[in-house]
């Protein structure tokens, strides 16, 4: 589409996260569990502020999560991306290419 900004994927820039302090080279990712870890807070933030609308009135156990939730919030993430300017299919596919990637699918 024209018009959309494009999707730059960067390395995240703190140090506990293997980033390169001077600046110099790519930063090396967390680890699969560190950044799933990261993902659980954010899923826990967003059930937090979501809360009011749902279902529950408490979050649910981490086990009892479900696929639903983790949907939600990934298409309010696509939604964001689209308010900032970006395709938000576009988006998912680059993140299903990472995620081939990380699963060790493709290189």
């Amino acid at each position: 589409m024209s018009g959309q900004r494009q999707l730059t994927i960067c390395p995240l820039a703190q140090p506990e996260f293997g980033a390169v302090a001077n600046g110099g080279g790519s930063a090396p990712m967390p680890n699969k569990a560190k950044r799933a870890e990261l993902a659980r807070k954010a899923l826990d933030a967003y059930l937090h502020e979501q809360s009011d609308i749902r279902r529950w009135c408490y979050r649910p156990p981490a086990e009892e999560t479900g696929e639903s939730v983790i949907i939600d919030l990934v298409t309010d993430l696509l939604l964001l991306a689209e308010t900032e300017g970006l395709d938000p299919f576009e988006v998912t596919r680059k993140a299903e290419g990472h995620l081939r990637a990380e699963r060790g699918r493709d290189c």
